[in-house]
């Protein structure tokens, strides 16, 4: 007479163990592009977050302000990849010059964000964007942020409202 104990074979733990995995691998898989793709969205939104900031202050300070891609907050450069900053610009120069109040500074990981800002009226590549007085900005301009596969786009008119 054989007596069999109560428990699993190793057979029927392997086969168990295996289907665990693939469904573990698929989650992973799932959660990476949603991840991926929150992360897009999330830039997306704070960079038309950084616009309208830059507008607001245009508006309260009654002067022209500066928007532009940085890499460590103290000039401007061709990119936003790196991150924007915002500052004051008394002398119109779309440069930080000596004097000149920086406003508002967003870092972000370049090797993770392809930033594009275009003027819409002519597609052309933006390194910045001014603001008036009156809270217009020179120009109108489209936005696209890229990680991955993932994409996010956006327009601004020049008075401020998002599409």
């Amino acid at each position: 007479m054989v007596v069999r104990g109560n428990g699993f074979t190793l057979i029927e733990l392997l086969i168990t163990l295996t289907i665990v995995g693939i469904i573990l691998g698929i989650a992973a898989s799932s959660f990476s592009s949603w991840l991926t793709r929150t992360k897009t969205e999330e830039t997306a939104a704070s960079l038309q977050r950084s616009l309208s900031h830059a507008r607001s202050e245009a508006i309260k300070h009654g002067g022209r302000i500066y928007f532009c891609g940085t890499t460590d907050g103290s000039a401007c450069n061709t990119t936003l990849n790196n991150g924007w900053m915002i500052f004051l610009d008394s002398d119109n120069s779309a440069q930080l010059d000596n004097g000149e109040t920086v406003i508002s500074l967003v870092r972000i990981d370049a090797d993770q964000f392809q930033i594009v800002l275009a003027d819409m009226a002519n597609a052309n590549v933006l390194t910045g964007v001014a603001y008036n007085h009156r809270g217009y900005s020179t120009p109108a301009v489209s936005a696209t942020i890229t990680r991955g596969v993932n994409s996010k786009s956006f327009t601004m008119n020049r008075s401020g409202n998002f599409q």
